[in-house]
């Protein structure tokens, strides 16, 4: 890569490599100096998305798209040599696993549980290892061997033929030495078993990995591993969990994604996994770091979720920073992991561009580092997460466009926006029960019920899919009747097949970061994205489903962070609460949801916080507060005319809360509140809970009960008829879990109560509160609620970026 500073021998030759860049980038002349230009050398088309890393060797690179098919590449020629597709109609979308090369073979692991092992020359398979459980994860080659973790929490290491050498079966191997100092320590579940499927680091004979909470060194002895270390919740409750890990100079450098959107780095010994949190940890809110830190001495370089690359040296502090405070769209959002050359940090970014900085630069913001960056952007602009391969002087990195770009600065060619084709479907829905339906709200319908009149959706549930959704999810997922389809709180919109977890299309939606996302409203093939922001720079986004492009968009206000409903939608108009103006008043404002033409406006006149709504029958239903909730204000709206029906200040839902509507009631419960039930026609109070909420974001309403959620995993459940508690025997019905959460429950036809904490997902029989079955859990943190659509339950835990299928069976 040092040839990048020798590109331009010649004032001449300087001159003509600018022009064709100008031309094949369409960036203009004065942003890149002469001497760092690189070129197209080749885009190759491949048949879908390109998620995870190239592996190259010689005049071949490989790659692995996101339905597991495999490709040798002659890169210089720009032609596939070969492909293959192992897992068949076995096979499940958005692979993350990296092919890894040695000794003439190319390792991967796929979502759909197994790993191959393929001839390097011929594609042709050596060995598939059907092992069971996704692998998001990319192999590892050291030591004569392979080494790769599972979801299930399992290291495994085998020989090139596949012939295992040993496995680490981590929560069946590992106590805990002192688990006194986790008693009572919110949020709880350290010391139960939790999903694996991090990537694995190796040095010598150490193995280092993620699971859960725990940061795990193993040494490798051969036909066996030892344990080395084990940090569990090293850094405890709020800052986070360990994702992926590097090793140089003795040692481990692994990014923490942390609750609500902080997260940190932190570096510990490989001899023993000690550090001093005053010297080895960054400070807390640096955002959520996905990919694997680059090291080099004791400067680490990684890439923010958000914010872009840091160069950071440990003992000094930060080098450079790619993101920039003054422009809100110069934001570099990074999930993929950097990649170092000589003198060059290399990156991808979420907004379709590779980066190229120099080692030595200094500066904030990539238009203002010094020595500058160079940037190539992807024709079209669809988000790369795929980490950047550095070979030969040359650069090679694929997109969610489905091409394999490789760069050097001999490149000539023009890069080219090929027809869109990755968002066209690959798998139609078949229902894991009788019944067919959707979940086209983060609440269910725009009555916000939480309630699935599915009688067949019954445990035990085994888990359909899991996969890297790259991203810090607060919201709840949303699903048609084919794709599921969410945003994370830094904007990202991503629809995904129901079926098999493919990805269709992601984008990056601009703005600010401040105050997050609310979540997505699917209605008449439209995806409906608030993207709120301060000083009334927020904006509402239509999107088409099929393809994720804007079909109109409108300016809105500010919200509460954290606002997790979407907006709501009744014959034809789409309504969102926000704060507007100078000073801030609550309102909540109406489109028409074909056109985006505005359609009316109403002021909720005693709320300080904006107001989250819900639909029944024709009217809307919005109640907002403050915090504390000495004050609040619910009104009910007309939907077609936006004529006020009611007004009250007796009955509103307060912090974060948000109302929730059937058979003629709306239920209202927030922060420090007690539930109540008002009529819809006129507003009147029909009865109010003894008891007040830690935290309601949203009531559950069954067939004949509802369940509050408070601060906490439990979850009671009382009365509709008139809110007093549901019992068994004498005690009230608990239909949460045990340890930390503060989503809703989802309730079910068949009987169920299926709620999520920290420590699983847990089914609960919903007359007796009996737990009927359990996963294991999502290290850190539970804050969005599950789903469910089409027979089964989706999920998406706030702080590991995953989403997770499960679906009944064993």
């Amino acid at each position: 890569f040092g040839a990048l500073a020798n590109a331009a021998h010649t004032i001449e030759t300087a001159r003509l490599i600018l022009d064709r860049a100008k031309d094949a980038l369409n960036l203009p002349d004065t942003r890149y100096p002469k001497e760092k230009l690189l070129g197209l050398i080749a885009q190759v088309k491949l048949d879908d998305a390109i998620l995870g890393s190239p592996a190259v060797v010689g005049d071949r690179a490989y790659v692995v798209d996101q339905m597991g098919t495999a490709y040798g590449i002659d890169w210089r020629a720009g032609t596939i040599v070969w492909k293959t597709a192992p897992d068949g109609e076995r096979a499940m979308g958005s692979n993350t696993s990296s092919p890894c090369v040695a000794k003439g073979r190319v390792c991967f692991g796929t979502t759909a549980g197994s790993l191959h092992i393929l001839d390097a020359a011929t594609g042709q398979a050596i060995k598939s290892l059907a092992i069971g459980s996704p692998i998001t994860g990319s192999p590892t080659f050291a030591n004569d061997s392979i080494y790769f973790q599972t979801l299930a929490a399992v290291v495994h290491c085998s020989d090139l033929d596949g012939n295992e050498r040993w496995r680490w079966d981590h929560y069946k191997r590992y106590v805990e030495p002192k688990p006194e100092r986790f008693k009572g320590y919110h949020p709880g579940g350290y010391d139960g078993p939790h999903y694996g499927g991090g990537e694995v680091a190796v040095s010598g004979k150490r193995v280092v990995t993620s699971i859960g909470w725990d940061h795990v060194c193993l040494e490798d002895k051969g036909t066996e591993a030892a344990l080395a270390w084990c940090n569990r919740a090293a850094l405890g409750k709020d800052d986070g969990i360990p994702m992926q890990s590097s090793i140089a100079g003795g040692s481990v450098y692994t990014g923490w994604p942390g609750v609500d959107a902080a997260g940190t780095l932190l570096r510990v010994s490989l001899a023993d996994g000690s550090f001093d949190p005053k010297v080895d940890q960054l400070g807390r809110d640096r955002w959520a770091i996905f990919g694997t830190p680059a090291a080099r001495g004791r400067t680490a370089y990684f890439g923010r979720h958000i914010r872009g690359v840091t160069a950071y040296e440990f003992g000094k502090g930060a080098l450079w920073e790619s993101f920039r405070w003054t422009d809100p769209d110069g934001y570099t959002p990074v999930t993929g992991s950097p990649a170092l050359s000589k003198d060059h940090c290399v990156f991808t970014t979420m907004t379709g561009e590779l980066v190229v900085v120099p080692l030595a630069a200094q500066g904030s913001g990539l238009d203002r580092l010094k020595p500058s960056s160079f940037r190539f952007r992807i024709p079209g602009g669809k988000p790369v997460s795929s980490s950047p391969a550095i070979s030969q002087g040359h650069l090679f990195f694929g997109c969610d466009d489905g091409c394999l770009y490789v760069l050097g600065s001999d490149g000539k060619l023009a890069a080219k926006e090929e027809k869109p084709v990755v968002h066209e479907r690959k798998s139609r829905v078949i229902p894991a029960t009788a019944a067919r339906y959707a979940w086209p709200s983060p609440y269910g319908s725009p009555a916000n019920a939480n309630f699935v009149e599915d009688p067949g959706l019954k445990p035990p549930f085994k888990l359909r899919w899991a996969v890297r959704g790259l991203g810090v999810f607060v919201q709840p997922l949303s699903a048609t009747d084919e794709d599921l389809v969410g945003v994370t709180l830094e904007g990202t919109a991503l629809c995904l097949e129901q079926q098999t977890g493919r990805l269709r299309w992601r984008r990056r939606l601009p703005g600010e970061d401040s105050h997050g996302t609310t979540g997505v409203l699917c209605a008449d093939g439209r995806a409906y994205v608030a993207r709120p922001a301060k000083k009334g720079k927020g904006v509402l986004y239509s999107l088409d489903l099929a393809d994720g492009r804007t079909v109109w968009s409108t300016p809105i206000g500010s919200t509460e962070w954290y606002a997790r409903g979407a907006p709501v939608i009744s014959g034809g108009i789409v309504a969102h609460g926000h704060l507007k103006g100078e000073p801030a008043a609550s309102v909540v404002e109406a489109w028409e949801a074909a056109t985006g033409r505005p359609a009316w406006e109403v002021k909720l006149e005693n709320a300080k916080w904006e107001g989250h709504g819900c639909a029944l029958d024709g009217v809307m239903i919005f109640s907002g507060g403050a915090r504390p909730d000495a004050q609040g204000e619910t009104v009910a709206i007309e939907a077609k005319t936006g004529r006020v029906l009611w007004r009250t200040t007796e009955a509103h839902c307060g912090y974060r809360g948000t109302p929730a509507a059937r058979d003629g009631r709306v239920y209202l419960s927030g922060w420090d509140l007690p539930a109540t039930c008002v009529n819809i026609a006129d507003g009147k109070i029909l009865w109010r809970t003894e008891q007040k909420f830690t935290w309601g974001h949203v009531p559950a309403l069954g067939p004949d009960y509802f369940c509050g959620r408070g601060y906490s995993g439990h979850s009671e459940a009382w009365r509709l008829e008139d809110g007093r508690p549901k019992k068994a025997g004498r005690k009230q019905v608990q239909l949460g879990g045990p340890d930390h959460a503060c989503g809703p429950v989802l309730l079910t036809s068949s009987g169920l109560s299926l709620a999520v904490t920290v420590s699983g997902l847990y089914a609960r029989d919903a007359s007796t509160g009996e737990i009927l079955w359990h996963s294991p859990g999502f290290a850190p943190r539970s804050c969005s609620s599950p789903i469910a659509a089409n027979g089964r339950i989706f999920y998406n835990p706030q702080v590991n970026g995953m989403l997770y299928c499960f679906e009944p069976g064993r």
